[in-house]
């Protein structure tokens, strides 16, 4: 009879030393960016998550009825309350505030400590019901996609909930595959509530879930499948419910919110100028998003359909297959249901991450299974140095340059964050600031009530005019603009209002 011979690469050993070579180029971009603080494309999540979170850390969750508000204090008559999102992400980041600070290197360590918290989950899933192989590549795959480069050191709810997620499949899968491990069920059960108090994405994917274990498992899988979909339905029904009863008055705004995003209808309210877009500007989007998530995408398109149709005929794969395919109902759901949030949110994109991790995993695992197990040399030998070498350089071929580009590149605040700093330096605390910058990251850096966006000198008299309305005459109220004027400008302006302060980064006035 014909021994196979050991292969010429240990896929294993160099599928570990690869991860480790991912989780240390991950550390110094990582670190890198920690001085760039809230900037670029989409940076105004993570002030808006921020500002949230700190105000849960001033003001306290039962002051604020633990429902999320978006504006520093003052409030004003009406309390602009967030609801968009559940409200869990900002709670536990105020936590974060309370302890160590209100700043933005802690939102940005506390959300990559998450990052790579749901890393090492995705290796250990992966390994548990696979092998380390399939593992190490689902881990190598969640860090080296180009999206996660973009948008990882994002403040970003997303973090949070893929950790409950993580975890509550993880169990899922434990007793679906083993009813020894029935204990693990509650727990399980726990993670997808608090996974869905953290955003509305897990309901997608324990529907998923469910799919894959009515088409592959047996009726006590089903039957477990099916407590996590109907924990998943509960929490997300619980988090409207709690909305509904702190005030009736954010039923309409829900419901504006959730027809906008599924394309129901063309403006998220009559105020927004934000229309809904055609389907080919969808289509287009969607073309630069496979870009981002680059060759992974493609991978788990390809690739996902054979493994889950294998599962059918390997029973104990049944559990990994159910996680899988929840990830990747998340994707797909998303992407197709959800599409005018899609078109709009850009950094979101990263959800596809989890679903290409786990199929890279899957079909890395298979390659290894087979070079392991082939009679024919030369087809061991070949997907040997595949699984160990090849793979491995594609998948993070762009974090590897990624890296390199910011270990050249100057670190350090923007225009719009060394403005915000300028603001709250010569503000005072409780103030108003009617300014032309987006309000979010100003909001945050200043910790100051900003109107943003204003565009104009008529917009400005309108917005202060509404201001001093609402807070009345003894709050101080200011105009800021993000640029040094000139001095033509700045004597305008200052016939008008009086200045306050002008430097390279802000142009200060203070309002009648």
């Amino acid at each position: 009879m014909h021994q196979s011979q050991p292969t010429p690469w240990n896929p294993e050993k160099l599928a570990r030393a690869w991860f480790v070579f991912a989780v240390v180029l991950t550390l110094v971009w990582s670190t890198l960016r920690l001085a760039d603080g809230f900037q670029g494309p989409h940076s105004y999540v993570s002030g808006h998550f921020s500002v949230m979170a700190q105000n849960f850390a001033k003001e306290g969750v039962v002051s604020l009825r633990g429902v999320p508000v978006q504006e520093n204090t003052p409030y004003g008559d009406t309390i602009n309350y967030y609801t968009h999102w559940p409200p869990l992400f900002p709670i536990v980041l105020g936590v974060v505030f309370r302890i160590f600070g209100a700043t933005a290197n802690v939102a940005l360590v506390f959300v990559l400590l998450l990052m790579f918290a749901n890393t090492f989950l995705v290796v250990a899933t992966l390994r548990r019901f696979l092998s380390p192989t399939a593992g190490y590549f689902g881990g190598m795959v969640f860090l080296a996609a180009p999206i996660v480069m973009k948008y990882g050191a994002f403040v970003l709810h997303l973090h949070l909930a893929f950790f409950w997620t993580l975890i509550a499949l993880y169990a899922l899968a434990d007793v679906i595959s083993d009813e020894a491990k029935r204990h693990r069920l509650v727990p399980g059960l726990v993670a997808v509530v608090l996974a869905q108090w953290t955003s509305w994405e897990p309901s997608l994917v324990f529907a998923g879930a469910l799919i894959g274990a009515v088409l592959w498992g047996d009726q006590r899988q089903r039957k477990v499948a099916a407590y996590f979909f109907a924990a998943s339905f509960l929490g997300a029904v619980s988090v409207v419910a709690y909305y509904f009863a702190v005030s009736p008055a954010l039923r309409q705004d829900l419901w504006e919110v959730a027809r906008f995003r599924l394309g129901l209808s063309s403006t998220i309210n009559a105020a927004s100028a934000v229309k809904s877009p055609t389907f080919a500007e969808v289509l287009s989007r969607y073309s630069l998003y496979f870009a981002q998530v680059e060759q992974f995408g493609f991978l788990c398109v390809a690739l996902l359909a054979g493994y889950l149709a294998a599962a059918r005929r390997k029973v104990g794969h049944v559990g990994i297959a159910c996680a899988t395919l929840g990830w990747a109902a998340l994707w797909l759901g998303w992407s197709v249901v959800l599409k005018n949030h899609v078109y709009f949110h850009e950094y979101q994109v990263w959800i596809s991450v989890p679903a290409c991790a786990m199929a890279a995993g899957v079909v890395a695992h298979f390659l290894a299974e087979r070079a392991e197990t082939s009679q024919d040399e030369s087809l061991r030998a070949t997907l040997s140095v595949a699984v160990a070498v090849v793979i491995p350089i594609v998948i993070l071929k762009s974090l590897i340059g990624f890296t390199a580009v910011q270990l050249r590149v100057d670190h350090g605040d923007d225009r719009l964050i060394a403005f915000a700093k300028e603001v709250r330096d010569h503000t005072e605390e409780g103030s108003i600031v009617v300014s032309d910058a987006l309000e979010m990251v100003p909001a945050f850096y200043a910790d100051r009530h900003v109107v943003g966006s204003v565009a104009d000198t008529v917009a400005a008299d309108k917005a202060i005019a509404n201001a001093r309305r609402e807070y009345g005459p003894v709050t101080p109220i200011y105009f800021a603009v993000v640029a040094p004027l000139g001095n033509d400008a700045a004597a305008a302006l200052g016939r008008r209002y009086p200045l306050v302060y002008r430097s390279e980064a802000a142009t200060i006035f203070r309002a009648p």
